[in-house]
């Protein structure tokens, strides 16, 4: 615990290794909490210690509608979906709602994953280790010993509520998003310089 302390911020140390969930969750108690720089991480990496043998082949299919975005189909399955949505009902039922103040710009209505978690965070590490990791590491030709995730996050649209953002460069190398339900008519991911949105019709 650190009772004195308003801010944390260690700086570009490259301290590797797995942010235990229960210290991300300080974050609440920090007016800045900063660990930019350093590959700390909640969520499951595959480090140089893993075979090969270890890593799940990626089996979706995908196609790509412009250059360097590809679509996935089917990452998740149905249950994986609406598992994730129930947690995130419950949590924000129980820890005053949904967040709408953690990104600097471009606000989202959104829960992060790490602060919530047990079961959700042990679902996301179950499918970065078995499908986006190998995924990505194929689609993109990356050592899949090179990919962590910095930030995730669950996010809420709704009529009355909010409904898009503005158009933005996202601050990551690589980005990713699952649609969780189908129950909304429109949405997707606009590229504006190619003037393509991407909609995908199956959840997950």
């Amino acid at each position: 615990r650190f009772p004195n302390l308003t801010i944390l911020d260690v700086g570009s140390n490259q301290m590797g290794g797995r942010l235990h969930p229960v210290f991300a969750k300080a974050n609440h108690h920090f007016s800045l909490f900063d660990i930019t720089g350093n590959p700390l991480t909640s969520y499951f990496r595959y480090e140089e210690t893993h075979s090969q043998q270890e890593v799940t082949p990626a089996k979706a299919a995908t196609h790509c509608p412009i250059p360097n975005v590809h679509v996935a189909e089917s990452l998740l399955t149905p249950e994986d979906c609406q598992t994730m949505i129930g947690i995130a009902i419950d949590y924000t039922s129980k820890n005053g709602g949904w967040q709408t103040d953690r990104h600097k710009e471009y606000q989202t209505t959104d829960i992060d994953v790490a602060v919530v978690g047990e079961a959700l965070l042990e679902q996301c590490n179950r499918l970065f280790k078995d499908t986006f990791w190998p995924a990505f590491s194929h689609l993109f030709d990356l050592p899949i010993q090179d990919l962590a995730c910095e930030d995730l996050f669950l996010a809420k649209y709704s009529e009355g509520g909010q409904i898009s953002l503005p158009a933005h460069r996202d601050g990551s190398e690589l980005s990713f998003v699952v649609t969780l339900n189908n129950e909304f008519q429109g949405g997707g991911t606009n590229f504006v310089h190619s003037k393509v949105t991407v909609a995908p019709a199956i959840i997950g």
